[in-house]
């Protein structure tokens, strides 16, 4: 296949042989993974790895001082399944495992007897952890002598390693209404308390020691972390307030981390530039300076040193996540795996103790995962396997990268990805797929949902919009009250720019989202009725109105409230400008037949909003599909039944309006 330079400016990141495709389906999309995870000791001699075993999961821990890497011991279960590994010290595991909740080994054992395709997937898991030498012998439930936090869901969490205390680690776990924190002694099991938190509290941070530094409590409401002090006389002081952007909640578990003189160290957006800078803070909290930023550029995360939580440096993410280390020697070896897995991201458990070998995790859009081994001494790569041995580059689409213009001259970043079995030259048809947010954005990352679709035969293209984050805050607040508006146009200009480049077949072109995305799929239909032969909204927004009420209801301070009358509207200020983008309100001008499909229990955008769309073009006698999803949220895909639906609606409906007739 010519490289698509030869065509018009694609930057493609692979080169693969199409004509090798062979076609995916929806379980090899949803399968478990072959591998769950591998991580080698700190002293680089052992290797913990967890794989699928048929119905089991097997952990086998190799050593790889002793010739032919010899299995030392080995773990494997079908009911209790391990899901994660780490180490506490060089010579013990601790061991995270998936318990089934209501049915026992005996039942399960019957039943699969029975019904040997019996799976536990419907039922609900507990955390627990397990640890062991590294012959798998001397196994220890830990927090095995409290019969109150054996009540616990997830007793799995390790805030810290005590690198200097080889016979404890420091867990969080709850208590009967509140976050506390423990230490925990890795050969009995047993538990002591350090301190307690709240009921909001979800992440602590101790010095080398294990003493009780910071305590972050979440506000779900108010979108906001309050950070406490633990003062000379053993108690938590409030100290400051900071505020999250959307992106960031789901990832607040990786927004702090410390200096090595315990200085708190932050993600924070600057709120002139719009882009996100790492903030060290004093122990007391009384001063604040900026010690990485870029121009034009977010820091991504804090790169933190998996043993000690120190801060090592940062990562940014353009188009995918690249680390800038503070130590130069840390660069150079980062800087020569990054030339072996070229067009990835890549992390390892590492931290400053490592110095013979790693795992190295990488992942690209093409890829959901492989694992390497880096050994430091004979700097070489060595591949371990592959996280989902059907899904790999060659078998998915081939990713690409463009940049086009709207059209009032706005520059906008496209991710696309062609097909496999592509064949230049010969026009196909397209979905777009615009993210939710809308104030988020798309990475040249491996989505799996995008290469379900594209794996249908369709090139799939996300653009980021204006009003997507990551460009800073002029282009973000460009989207600003611009639902149904200039972000709408955006995505008219992205399917007109693929097929002014004569690669999309103009009349197979489908428009397919979730949360803002969906609402954006129902907007099309009404603004832009002859672009676009189908529409797939996913709990899409109908009526504006509606939803910023509801979001506002969710706030409970008036910075939240304030932010939804900035980006989305005010009803009574704006109440003309909100009716006329309510996709609801216009089924008359709807001819595209649209597939609409909700969580059950999505609590961000409720279900009424795709009922009502429902009944309003039912009204119309418009041709249209309604589909409620059981058990599921505002994320569908979380749980695998609920993503199995989802996909197989798709894929029905897609095949159907996009056929070549």
């Amino acid at each position: 296949m010519p490289t698509l330079f030869a065509i018009f400016t694609f930057i493609l990141f692979s080169f693969i042989a199409m004509s090798t495709y062979a076609g995916l389906s929806i379980d090899d999309f949803l399968a478990e993974p072959d591998i769950y995870d591998a991580e080698f000791s700190p002293d680089g001699r052992y290797l913990a790895l967890i794989m699928k075993d048929g119905n089991s999961r097997t952990l086998i821990i190799r050593d790889f001082e002793q010739e032919g890497y010899p299995i030392t011991g080995t773990m494997k279960s079908g009911f209790i399944r391990p899901s994660s590994v780490t180490w506490a010290n060089n010579e013990r595991i601790v061991v995270n495992l998936l318990v089934p909740e209501k049915i026992t080994e005996k039942s399960y054992l019957k039943r699969v007897k029975k019904d040997p395709s019996f799976s536990l997937d419907k039922y609900r898991m507990s955390h627990r952890s397990v640890a062991m030498d590294v012959n798998a012998k001397n196994q220890v439930l830990l927090f095995n002598d409290n019969y109150r936090l054996k009540m616990n869901r997830n007793l799995s969490s390790i805030s810290n390693f005590l690198t200097k205390d080889k016979e404890h680690i420091i867990m969080p776990a709850w208590g009967s209404n509140s976050y506390d924190l423990y230490k925990v002694n890795v050969y009995t099991g047993e538990v002591a308390l350090l301190t307690r938190g709240i009921s909001r509290t979800y992440q602590y941070m101790t010095d080398v020691e294990g003493n009780p530094l910071y305590r972050l409590d979440y506000y779900y409401y108010r979108k906001s972390i309050i950070i406490h002090e633990f003062s000379d006389n053993e108690e938590w002081v409030e100290a400051v307030e900071v505020f999250l952007e959307d992106e960031e909640i789901e990832d607040r578990q990786y927004l702090f981390s410390l200096s090595d003189v315990n200085k708190l160290i932050y993600r924070k957006r600057n709120k002139d530039t719009g882009f996100y800078e790492i903030i060290e803070r004093t122990s007391k909290m009384e001063d604040t300076r900026v010690i990485a930023a870029l121009p034009n550029t977010d820091i991504h995360s804090a790169i933190i040193d998996s043993r000690t939580g120190n801060y090592l440096g940062y990562r940014t993410q353009i188009d995918r996540i690249e680390n800038h280390y503070l130590d130069k020697d840390r660069q150079q070896t980062y800087d020569f795996i990054a030339s072996n897995i070229p067009n990835s991201s890549f992390g390892a458990w590492a931290s400053r103790e490592t110095s013979k070998r790693v795992v190295i995790r990488a992942s690209s859009t093409d890829n959901p995962g492989t694992y390497f081994i880096y050994n430091y001494q004979t700097k070489k790569l060595t591949f371990i396997g592959d996280i989902y041995n059907n899904l790999i580059p060659e078998k998915l689409a081939t990713p690409a990268l463009a940049n086009y213009k709207a059209r009032d001259g706005l520059s906008i970043r496209l991710y696309i990805l062609l097909p496999p079995g592509y064949k230049a030259g010969k026009m196909a048809p397209m979905v777009i797929m615009p993210h939710g947010g809308p104030h988020a954005r798309d990475y040249s990352t491996y989505d799996m949902f995008a290469q379900f679709v594209a794996s249908l035969g369709n090139i799939v293209i996300q653009p980021n919009f204006r009003g997507s984050t990551g460009y800073g805050l002029k282009f973000e607040e460009a989207g600003y009250k611009q639902w149904g508006g200039t972000m709408q146009n955006d995505l008219t200009d992205a399917v007109n720019f693929m097929v002014e480049k004569g690669y999309v077949d103009a009349g197979r072109v489908c428009i397919v989202g979730g949360s803002y995305g969906g609402y954006a799929a129902l907007m099309a239909t009404v603004k832009t009725p002859d672009l676009f032969r189908c529409s797939i909204s996913i709990n899409g927004v109908s009526d504006l109105k509606a939803q910023i009420k509801h979001s506002r209801k969710i706030f409970d301070d008036e910075k939240g409230k304030d932010f939804i009358r900035r980006s989305m509207g005010d009803p009574d200020v704006d109440s003309d400008m909100l009716d006329v983008n309510s996709p609801y309100l216009h089924a008359k001008k709807i001819q595209t037949p649209i597939l609409m499909i909700a969580g059950e229990f999505d609590r961000r955008v409720l279900p009424k909003q795709s009922k009502l769309m429902a009944e309003s073009l039912e009204d119309e006698g418009k041709e249209f599909t309604f589909i409620k999803i059981k058990d599921a949220g505002h994320n569908i895909f979380e749980e695998n039944e609920a993503a199995r639906q989802v996909f197989q609606e798709v894929e029905r409906f897609l095949s159907k309006y996009l056929a070549d007739h």
